[in-house]
């Protein structure tokens, strides 16, 4: 009998002797990704049963892991706070290989409040600790959460840079002494998606998110980002029954989510596809489910995109008497906020509504409003860039600063004095060869560029971008002249766009920027002469196309292609409103 009840104990026991709480961590890795929530309590009943003669890994890793949940939960504030905790404390145990994590988990949660001030510096930061101590988890990781920034920077040359080396690295995960958290491949698919949508490259963005759908990953809230990405990329590709198709499949997925904030995200997403589809009543409906889960977390920055969404939807309904007090409710708050890029989002729909509606001093007026908040997303993401740049700097100049004793006496015998001289001679004739190579291949690749056929949208955008690069690196000006051609017949555009190339030199730059907007871009070319070239146009017009209206604007150090051009844009709405005050017999200022 005795020996029955020790077998029976001993039962209960062997779990809890052989149970690895690292294996049960790789698995709540994913399950962060999938099931926050689950993975959140899962996570704080591991936490109870640990002591302190708990080793320092399985401690660290475990807090690693509470702060993923919170962020993956819209706990940023949390997170922040653990994280900063426990770098520091990885620090003081001089635990390293842990500190580009909590690093990360803080840069994430930034990020998602808005404060890319913060988190920009910090991404570097956990990219150059990573590579030093081979943690490719977390530089996979952050690649490609820069990536996404990236990305809604417009800055698409950085973006796929650093989303092809996270790809490389991706296959060195599980590479390391240690498992800490890692990133869904799904998510890695899905951004290269992404990026390809917003370069125009379709068929490149479709490829690579039906890898993201043939990932064995695909559960939970990874599941629902897949199947909305691939939404949204087949309406961009006039593909609206199979986007209409993957919108359904996600709503299936909804009920899965846990957490309030997914579950409200989801219904604001799911809206903003109906919306786009043309199912404004169900968008409507699906908006307003969301607002009231984001109203009840604070979520302050999503509530206001998701109002903006139903301003939009009362604008499609004709019901511009509910839609113009909520826009100019949200206005407010952002400015509150200092979320510039949202404002100009919202002072461009009110432009156009009123713009549709004969309205054109107040579309004027909030196109005026439009410029301004560009301007200071401008200045805000350049200070944030600076103080990247400014880390990046302090970095290499604390490697450089480096005294070269400690460096000495870890290494296993000193080298001669022959011996130094060979190294140093032969270190430095490598890195003469690569520069001279990375020179070589750089002017290659700008021949190519230049040689590329210029009715390619991808190779044009691609100029553009090295032109405005180049200008700034080499401190000269590009002008840039946008005119529509969209209320004119065939031939009237043909018309105008022979008018343009007669003037064009071997440097410069024609492209369609949008459906109706075409662009010239004139490099070491200045306003004034600018105008002149305005003029030269415009004169070889005929006589029905003489109103023909040019904006300028000229390259400044904050710009992008879209600034300039939204810049250029607003110069020739403002000559548009001056020519409506004038007589019409009087020839319009070629500007």
């Amino acid at each position: 009998m005795d020996f029955r009840v020790m077998v029976f104990g001993l039962l209960f026991w062997l779990p809890t002797a052989f149970g690895n709480p690292m294996k049960q961590m790789d698995e709540l890795v994913l399950l962060i990704n999938q099931y926050p929530k689950q993975a959140q309590d899962q996570i704080n009943k591991l936490e109870s049963t640990q002591t302190t003669t708990t080793p320092i890994y399985e401690q660290l890793r475990l807090q690693l892991l509470k702060c993923k949940s919170l962020a993956a939960l819209g706990e940023n504030q949390a997170a922040i706070n653990l994280a900063k905790l426990y770098e520091a404390k990885s620090k003081q145990l001089n635990f390293n290989d842990a500190r580009p994590y909590f690093l990360l988990c803080m840069a994430e949660s930034y990020l998602q409040l808005g404060n890319i001030k913060e988190a920009l510096p910090l991404f570097d930061t956990v990219i150059n600790m990573a590579k030093e101590k081979e943690q490719f988890q977390a530089l996979s990781s952050a690649l490609r959460m820069r990536g996404d920034f990236e990305i809604s920077a417009g800055n698409y040359a950085s973006a796929l840079e650093d989303l092809r080396f996270a790809i490389d690295v991706l296959s060195l995960n599980f590479t390391q002494s240690n498992n800490w958290v890692w990133e869904p491949e799904t998510f890695f698919y899905i951004s290269l998606s992404h990026l390809f949508n917003m370069t125009g490259d379709l068929d490149k963005s479709i490829s690579y998110i039906h890898k993201a759908l043939a990932t064995n990953e695909l559960k939970g809230k990874v599941h629902y980002l897949a199947l909305i990405g691939a939404a949204r990329k087949y309406f961009d590709n006039n593909q609206l029954k199979l986007s209409q198709s993957y919108v359904e499949e996600a709503k299936k997925i909804v009920p899965e989510l846990e957490g309030e904030l997914d579950i409200a995200w989801s219904y604001a997403t799911l809206g903003g596809m109906e919306f786009n589809l043309g199912n404004l009543h169900e968008a409507q409906k699906l908006l307003n489910l969301a607002l009231i889960y984001f109203e009840r977390g604070y979520q302050l920055g999503y509530t206001l995109r998701v109002k903006r969404l139903l301003a939009q939807v009362h604008f499609g309904l004709n019901e511009a008497q509910k839609a113009i007090p909520l826009m100019k409710e949200i206005i407010e708050q952002a400015k509150d906020l200092k979320l510039h890029h949202d404002l100009l989002e919202f002072y461009e729909i009110l432009a156009k509504h009123y713009a549709s509606t004969g309205d054109f001093e107040s579309a004027y007026n909030y196109k005026v409003k439009s410029y301004a908040a560009t301007a200071k997303y401008n200045e805000q993401t350049s200070n944030a860039r600076f103080i990247q740049y400014k880390a990046r700097l302090d970095r290499q100049a604390s490697i450089h600063n480096q005294p070269s004793a400690p460096i000495i006496d870890k290494t296993q015998g000193l080298l001669t004095t022959n011996q130094t001289i060979t190294v140093i001679l032969f270190v430095l004739g490598v890195v003469g060869l690569l520069i001279g190579l990375v020179f070589y291949f750089q002017r290659k690749q700008l021949r190519s560029i230049k040689n590329q056929n210029v009715s390619s949208v991808d190779s044009v955008e691609l100029r553009a971008t090295n032109m405005l690069l180049k200008a700034k690196q080499y401190n000269y000006s590009v002008t840039a002249l946008v005119t529509k051609l969209n209320s004119l017949s065939d031939n009237e555009k043909t018309q105008v766009l022979e008018a343009i190339h007669d003037v064009l030199r071997e440097g410069d730059l024609l492209l369609q920027h949008n459906s109706d907007e075409w662009v010239v871009l004139l490099p070491k070319v200045n306003n004034v002469a600018g105008y002149k070239i305005i003029r030269q146009i415009t004169h070889s017009l005929p006589s029905t196309l003489k109103k023909q209206t040019f904006g300028l604007s000229t390259f400044k150090s904050f710009d992008n292609l879209d600034s300039l051009v939204k810049r250029a844009y607003l110069e020739r709405l403002s000559q548009i409103k001056r020519r409506e005050v004038k007589d019409d017999s009087v020839p319009p200022i070629a500007m």
